[in-house]
């Protein structure tokens, strides 16, 4: 507004002493009025790319909108052209003075014909950028209000950025959908997508991201693992430049065996890897518009999303945060679904298993060789006191056994990669949708 002002007065005085001096100028020769209308002409055409190029920053059409322009400065010209005819002629004001009348009055026109119609398009995105926060949840029905009060509190404390609440249910059976709709009932900026079923927590999330048709789209947890408190922080990093800016969990205070074996699958998951992983990175984070377009057009049906994150490569802000502890509701996160989460992570970004099938296939092979030497040389040379036995035997072929069932799994999970990407099944199918209208 301040801006527009600004250029608003430098080229009201451009108008000013421009129609004077023409005034002045061409008096003798020309008629007041076609001095009026070469007048408007010119400053109509300043005005239009000052306020296009500095105040709006328009990307649309320089024709269409220069011909909306003449549409909103014509109607006030024409009232300008006869008032200034009406005011000199008639009742003898001094031409300065009645310029200076009117001239106040058309800034008052097109101020809101440029605000309502020129740039109208321009004018609403130039004011606020959209920002997408994206949660899926599943019997959460204790943390949503908190998880939307914690959110709109955040917002509020960037009023130049737009926002919306996008939270897809995975037909939870606590309730859950009914707070939704409560909340979304008193808060237009909360909208909602319930599934028929329950699609996981890979796909359901990964649908609602794609989705969300925001400059920037946050992905987080609504069971406040992820604290929202940290979005201020991503969208600083996004206001530097930054197309992806993730939270990396620092500290956590789980205790017992998970923490152990999550460590040691982010270290063997950054070493298989082709592409860098980053470690502790759970999909919280927030990605621009750009890498959202990029991954829709993967069409990844099961995607492991924090790995395409890094496949992409763009220039990341990783910002540390120490795990809160759930206050309420239970962990859906069993054994099950991290190591569903871990193999497809594996799969998804290392060729490393099945070239690790084949070295064990060879070393095995070639044990099995020198082993059978040996016994035969031995055999040979003490015929009568060498005895094999069938421990050997029985070691042999249970180990042999068990390395075989376990490269088949991971051969499996390969195959069923492609199985998952051949079948081409909806990633979701949705029960309704809540304040998208």
């Amino acid at each position: 507004m301040l801006r527009y002002l600004l250029v608003g007065g430098i080229n009201t005085a451009f108008g000013y002493f421009a129609t004077v001096g023409l005034y002045y100028a061409l008096r003798p020769h020309l008629h007041i009025i076609v001095i009026g209308l070469i007048a408007n002409v010119i400053c109509i055409t300043e005005s239009f790319i000052t306020y296009k190029l500095v105040v709006f920053n328009s990307r649309e059409p320089w024709l269409r909108e220069y011909l909306r322009c003449y549409v909103v400065y014509g109607s006030s010209a024409l009232i300008g052209i006869a008032g200034l005819w009406l005011l000199v002629n008639v009742l003898g004001i001094p031409f300065w003075l009645a310029q200076g009348l009117l001239m106040g009055i058309s800034v008052a026109i097109s101020y809101a014909g440029h605000d309502r119609f020129t740039f109208k398009s321009t004018a609403r995105m130039s004011e606020k950028k959209l920002v997408s926060i994206v949660a899926g949840c599943f019997n959460e029905r204790d943390n949503i209000a908190e998880l939307h009060q914690r959110i709109t509190a955040v917002m509020a404390q960037v009023p130049h950025l737009d926002y919306e609440i996008l939270l897809i249910d995975n037909a939870s059976t606590d309730g859950t959908v009914e707070v939704i709709r409560e909340i979304a009932a008193q808060d237009k900026h909360l909208k909602a997508i319930v599934n028929v079923r329950n699609f996981g927590h890979i796909r359901s999330p990964y649908h609602a991201l794609l989705l969300a048709q925001g400059d920037a789209v946050i992905g987080m947890a609504s069971d406040l693992e992820d604290p929202p408190e940290l979005i201020l922080d991503f969208i600083r990093k996004w206001e530097e430049g930054f197309k992806v800016a993730i939270g990396v969990r620092r500290k956590h205070e789980e205790r017992g065996l998970m923490p152990l074996m999550r460590k040691a699958y982010y270290n063997l998951i950054t070493r298989i890897s082709e592409v860098e992983q980053v470690q502790n990175f759970t999909g919280f984070g927030l990605y621009d518009k750009a890498v959202m377009n990029i991954l829709r057009q993967i069409e990844d049906p099961y995607p492991y999303f924090r790995g395409l994150i890094c496949e992409i490569g763009y220039a990341r802000a990783e910002i540390p945060f120490d795990k809160p502890v759930r206050k309420r509701g239970i962990s859906k996160g069993t054994f099950l679904v991290y190591l569903d989460s871990a193999l497809l992570g594996i799969v998804n970004h290392s060729k490393a298993p099945l070239r690790l099938a084949t070295m064990i296939g060879i070393t095995m092979s070639g044990l099995s060789f020198l082993t059978g030497i040996y016994y035969l040389v031995r055999k040979l040379l003490e015929w009568n006191e060498f005895q094999m036995g069938i421990a050997p035997l029985a070691v042999g072929l249970f180990f042999f056994m068990g390395m075989l069932f376990l490269l088949m799994g991971l051969l499996g999970e390969y195959v069923g990669l492609l199985v998952t990407h051949t079948v081409k099944r909806p990633m979701v199918v949705e029960r309704e949708r809540i304040n998208f209208d």
